[in-house]
C-alpha cells in the first residue's frame, strides 16, 4: 500500500479532479512503465521500512470473542450472527474512516 501511495504522490494528476485516480496512471504511462515505477517504489519501501508482521505479538488472529448473553439484538446492521452459535461479527464504522489506536487496543484486548 505504501508503494502505491508513493506512486500516486509522484505520478498522480493533481490538476484534473476527474482523473485524480490511480487507475488513470497506467493508462497515461503505459502498463510496462507503470509496473517498473511500482517495482522501484516497492524496493524503496522495502529498504526504508520494517515490513515484518508478528501476528502473535499483535494478538489479532488468536483473539475470539464469544458473546454469552442471550439478550443481544441482531437486527442491527452492525452486529451479524455467525454460523457458530453465540458468535457474532461486529461491523465498525469509525468516524472520518480512521479508528484511533486507543480504540483498536480496547477492541483487541476485549475479553467477553
Amino acid at each position: 500500500m505504501e508503494a502505491v501511495t508513493r506512486i500516486f504522490a509522484a505520478e498522480g494528476d493533481y490538476e484534473n479532479k476527474g482523473k485524480a485516480r490511480l487507475r488513470y496512471i497506467p493508462k497515461r504511462m503505459g502498463e510496462e512503465a507503470f509496473m517498473d515505477c511500482y517495482k522501484k517504489h516497492l524496493a524503496q519501501v522495502k529498504e526504508s521500512m520494517d515490513l515484518t508482521i508478528n501476528v502473535e505479538a499483535a494478538g489479532i488472529c488468536k483473539t475470539e470473542v464469544k458473546v454469552q448473553s442471550a439478550d443481544i439484538h441482531t437486527d442491527s446492521s452492525n452486529l451479524i450472527p455467525q454460523k457458530q452459535a453465540g458468535f457474532y461479527t461486529a461491523v465498525i464504522h469509525p468516524q472520518c474512516g480512521q479508528l484511533p489506536v486507543k480504540a483498536l487496543e480496547k477492541i483487541i484486548s476485549f475479553d467477553g
